[in-house]
């Protein structure tokens, strides 16, 4: 291989129009060092999903708004490091078959896996998450129906039992 990869167009790496052989053997220890990051940052958001699914069947409303905000900044740094990512991931696939070359590559390859079996989890535990929070509104409101319809009657219940007052009024002066 020359000092121009294939003469392959790199999509992005660094500016440059075409990646070099060093810069194409950066790539995947970055993308390696990056997914290392990405993955410390999902194993959180792992743990978070769990204990926001413990504070839903605990009801506790206020540490489930903290933990989507602890998310909600997870997520943010998640996206970050994707973002400053996509050059070398980018520049990994177009020339994979050189890619392959390297001895990090298995341990990449390894990694981006790993990254997305988590992905995959956390993405179940939140289905399963907003599931149980959309049953929770649903039993809300089948409650306060309830209590609504037993409001209403009770209400005509104490109509039929207890005379207003006005009619008492009527009844004690005739009778």
């Amino acid at each position: 291989m020359g000092s121009r990869s294939a003469g392959a167009a790199a999509g992005g790496l660094k500016g440059s129009a075409l990646v070099t052989d060093a810069e194409l053997a950066q790539s995947p220890p970055t993308y390696g060092a990056g997914l290392q990051a990405e993955l410390a940052l999902l194993h959180q958001l792992e743990s978070l999903a769990m204990s926001q699914r413990q504070s839903s069947a605990g009801k506790d409303l206020e540490a489930l708004t903290r933990l989507g905000e602890q998310r909600s900044r997870l997520t943010a740094a998640l996206v970050q490091i994707e973002h400053e990512l996509k050059p070398a991931r980018e520049a990994i696939a177009k020339h994979l078959a050189a890619a392959r070359r390297f001895a990090v590559f298995s341990e990449v390859l390894k990694r981006h896996r790993m990254a997305g079996e988590l992905v995959a989890r956390i993405l179940e535990s939140d289905r399963e998450l907003l599931q149980k929070l959309q049953e929770a509104e649903q039993a809300r409101r089948d409650a306060a129906h309830a209590i609504e319809t037993g409001e209403n009657t009770l209400n005509a219940y104490r109509r039929v039992i207890a005379p207003s007052v006005s009619s008492v009024g009527l009844v004690n002066r005739r009778g």
